[in-house]
């Protein structure tokens, strides 16, 4: 487990800075952490809050609109639209305690003699605390507390769950509130907590609105749904315009200020509101101002000098009062940390502050004591784990966290996902605990080789054309695999190979030549696949145990060849761009052919009939052009025993024969790097064993994991970045990625897909996903430093095999780049030497970029920096960050 209370009072506090738009700006919870944590939600952590959040905001989406025209009465003022709602422990001063609704009368105080009575009317009511007047209900304090239970359920749902259908239905909700011109409430609380024969209203009411930080919690609630991009998501102008309209009023008017003045936990909350409030609406100033007044105006008055809440322990449910003051004392060191205000260790000249109010309260809220003071009803323990959990990461409190984890059911409290405690992760992480990567410069280098690219392109399905950018990473390779229209069938639309194959009439190119077009016409190279696509079935032949003829496909394979190398088969009239002009250098014979042992999609025969195939398609497209390279098979699991026959069995026999191929290839799906190694290792293994160390490895199908969601997460990019690394230290010649864009056959990744690209979420374009950026880094490191250098991690001593360095640098040695990726590591942090030889005088300009759960391509660190010489007078470059898996992070460096 990592646990958070390590790290998270760095993100907390403000320490920590993030690109706008790359985190919800809510102020009341961590927006990074609520990212971190959507993320891990999707990959099926945070089990228990979720089933229980998930049932709770299901419950929720057959609610009506809460407003405040629901009340069984208008509001003093006659309008509906006016807030309004009545004080609850205060009672016709005619009545008596009620023994069926309260099991303890004995703190029945008559706070007014019966002298001013009225006995027809029961005016004026007077006060009994502790005892809510059934009469009291029905009105909007009712009304908002179903809406902002409702709400937000809603919202925090849709937003860790990703559900557009819950999200529509709270912007449907809160409009309803806040927006809509029949229902909405005026921005006061004028009529609040109104007493019959006393007052129309007065400030203890705003507590309706404040207390638990509910409405700045609605606030967060909507900044998620804000953060989500969804079509009429609630934070427009209208509803800004309201709120600063409500601010206004809260400062100014009478019951405003009265409830300022509150000395006890209304005053709290009434802070809580105004500074979440303020910062709502970007016045950063008022909240600054009013944070700095909080250590006078509320620490002294309300803390006693042994820790404890006098205020709230001379009230008849003393540990309920007790308990939300300091939630609330705590709530506002949260938000105070937003305007660089540490309310968590600050103290009053006598040293009273929150951490003795904690100290004072933990023999009571861990049960070690009785609880000293009147409570005429149970306590609900469930009321400490907003508080403790708030102080178990502020103070990395176990102490804390233990009174949390004595609640019970706060295993699936909605508190785990606001505000986890940790997070699940493979080794606890220690903020000083860097990965040590020792670079030498002027040891020699090793120019990079790998050629790369994707499948199926440039083009969409959707029809978005993404060659500029695939020519900008350096991705210069379309396999045409799944093209469908390239398929022999299609070309040669005579499934029982019965006519000639050597007659051009006998063939059809149109389709095929103009998705060929547009591969060579945006100045992409095809790496042509021979054979068939996943929509043709046992690879176009006929079925298992009808004969067909070997050497007619052979022929249809070579002509094919010809005619995207040499024009053959083309009318004079065509107007392609490439014809004639030996256009294709690569041709991978066949798909999957281990399919044959699964569902035979691309192969229904023996392995024997595969390497009778083989054999003789390589030999006739050799003997027509012995520069091409060509190669086979593009195996799917080439470790598995089952596709053994296919991989190691068909190289085996490949040797035997001497058959004159170029290249194997093989594909992999998985987020495990050890996967990738081992694969490739087994490959090269193969070969050499057989003697065929020329015959080089291509991987023509590979991505972070196949039917899932982690193409848009950290954990993905780290996977790319980490996966091409290893393309490079395995010495694979050729890779592509597989697919483009979003694939999402059988819509069994949610509609969205999986791909280098999203074409889906917004028609007509192509989405950058975070492994978008890993693929673009390595395409720079590619292009502009090719020469790789060797990364010591640990001094050689590193045994992580999901944590991977490339080190790369130009020709003169002016700029170095690294890419690092952690996927999975135990290790939270960075510690980068670069020996520097001859250029210790030199000044290096220095930029670090990270890609994480919260940021995408966000600049950590940058400057200018000298080589600083150790003991023996050698000078290397040194550089620390933190990195957090999963993650990417890119250093650039130039000589200056």
């Amino acid at each position: 487990m990592l646990f958070l209370s390590r790290w998270l009072p760095v993100v907390i506090f403000g320490f920590v800075h993030y690109a706008m738009g790359d985190k919800p700006n809510t102020v009341l919870y961590d927006g990074a952490t609520l990212v971190m944590v959507k993320e891990m939600v999707a990959s099926g952590h945070f089990k228990e809050p979720m089933i229980a959040l998930e049932k709770a905001a299901n419950d929720h989406l057959s609610d009506p609109n809460y407003t405040v025209m629901d009340k069984r009465v208008a509001s003093i003022s006659g309008d509906k639209h006016d807030y309004y709602s009545l004080a609850i422990y205060w009672w016709p001063c005619t009545a008596e305690c009620n023994k069926t609704l309260f099991h303890d009368c004995s703190h029945w105080k008559m706070e007014q003699t019966s002298d001013g009575c009225n006995k027809t009317s029961g005016l004026p009511w007077i006060r009994h605390d502790g005892y809510v007047n059934p009469a009291t209900h029905g009105l909007d304090e009712t009304n908002w507390g179903n809406f902002n239970g409702a709400y937000t359920t809603l919202a925090f749902y849709a937003f860790f769950a990703n559900s557009d259908k819950h999200a529509k239905r709270a912007n449907e909700m809160f409009a309803a509130w806040f927006s809509d011109s029949n229902t909405l409430m005026h921005p006061n609380l004028d009529y609040a907590q109104a007493i019959p024969g006393i007052c129309d209203g007065r400030g203890i009411g705003i507590i309706g609105l404040s207390d638990h930080a509910n409405f700045v919690r609605v606030l967060d609630a909507m900044q998620l749904l804000t953060f989500m991009n969804l079509k009429n998501a609630p934070g427009d102008d209208t509803f800004q315009q309201w709120l600063t309209t409500f601010f206004n009023w809260f400062v100014t008017s009478k019951n405003g200020k009265d409830e300022h003045a509150a000395l006890n936990n209304h005053g709290t909350w009434y802070d809580v509101m105004y500074i979440g409030t303020a910062l709502h609406i970007n016045n950063i100033t008022a909240a600054q101002d009013h944070c700095a007044r909080v250590v006078d105006d509320r620490f002294a008055v309300q803390i006693s000098e042994n820790g404890s809440l006098p205020m709230e322990d001379s009230r008849t449910k003393s540990e309920e009062y007790h308990s939300m003051d300091t939630e609330g004392l705590l709530t506002l060191a949260t938000l105070c940390n937003n305007v660089h205000f540490d309310l968590f260790h600050a103290t009053t000249k006598k040293g009273l502050g929150l951490e003795k109010v904690l100290q004072w309260f933990y023999p009571y809220a861990n049960q070690e004591k009785p609880w000293p003071f009147t409570q005429i009803e149970t306590f609900d323990r469930t009321n400490l784990i907003e508080a403790f959990r708030i102080a178990a990461l502020a103070y990395n409190s176990s102490e804390s966290e233990a009174v949390v984890t004595s609640v019970q059911g706060w295993e699936s409290n909605l508190i785990n996902l606001l505000r986890p405690f940790s997070l699940p992760q493979t080794q606890s992480i220690s903020m000083s605990n860097p990965k040590n990567i020792i670079v030498d410069l002027t040891a020699p280098a090793m120019l990079m080789n790998l050629t790369y690219g994707v499948d199926h392109g440039p083009f969409c399905d959707s029809g978005v054309n993404v060659a500029e950018e695939l020519l900008s990473f350096g991705a210069s390779v379309i396999r045409t695999h799944d093209s469908g229209v390239l398929d022999w069938p299609i070309v040669f639309p005579h499934p029982g190979l019965n006519v000639s194959t050597s007659d051009p009439n006998n063939y059809d190119f149109e389709a095929a030549d103009q998705y060929f077009d547009g591969i060579v016409s945006n100045g992409l190279d095809p790496y042509f696949r021979l054979g068939t696509s996943w929509g043709q079935l046992g690879g176009g032949l006929p079925p298992a145990g009808v004969p067909y003829n070997m050497s007619a496909l052979v022929d249809v394979l070579l002509h094919t060849v010809m005619h995207y190398n040499d024009g053959w088969g083309m009318s004079n009239s065509s107007n392609m761009t490439w014809k004639g002009k030996h256009t294709v250098k690569y041709f991978e014979i066949w798909n999957e052919p281990d399919s044959a042992v699964h569902d035979g999609r691309f192969w229904n025969r023996s392995s024997s009939d595969f390497y009778d195939l083989m054999d003789a398609t390589i030999r006739a497209i050799k003997a027509y052009d012995n520069t091409l390279v060509v190669g086979t098979d593009g195996v799917a699991v080439a470790t598995a025993p089952a596709s053994a026959p296919y991989s190691w069995g068909l190289i085996a026999e490949l040797a035997k024969r001497k058959t004159p191929f170029d290249f194997f290839s093989w594909h992999a799906y998985t987020d495990d790097l050890d996967l990738y190694r081992d694969m490739g290792k087994q490959v090269r293994a193969h070969l050499d064993d057989n003697n065929l160390q020329d015959v080089a490895m291509h991987c023509t199908e590979w991505f972070p994991c196949i039917l899932c969601q982690e193409q848009d997460t950290a954990k993905g990019a780290a996977v790319v970045a980490g996966t091409l690394t290893l393309f490079t230290e395995m010495n694979v010649s050729l890779a592509t990625l597989y697919p483009l864009c979003s694939f999402d056959e059988g819509n069994r990744t949610g509609g969205h897909g999986w791909g280098l690209f999203d074409d889906q979420s917004k028609p007509g374009t192509a989405t950058w996903r975070k492994l978008t950026y890993s693929y673009q880094l390595f395409g720079e490191i590619a292009q502009t430093t090719p020469h790789k250098m060797d990364a010591v991690l640990n001094n050689g001593s590193d045994n992580e095999t999901q944590y991977t360095v490339l080190a790369a640098k130009n020709e003169e040695s002016s700029v170095v780049k690294l890419l690092i990726s952690s996927s999975e590591s135990q290790y939270n942090g960075v510690n980068i030497r670069i020996a520097v030889g001859d250029g210790g005088r030199d000044l290096w300009r220095y930029q670090v970029v990270i890609i994480n759960a919260t940021s995408t391509m966000q600049e950590i660190d940058s400057g200018v920096m000298s080589p600083v010489s150790d003991t023996n007078g050698e000078s290397s470059l040194k550089l620390v960050f933190d990195l957090v898996a999963p993650a990417v992070a890119f250093v650039r460096l130039w000589r200056l």
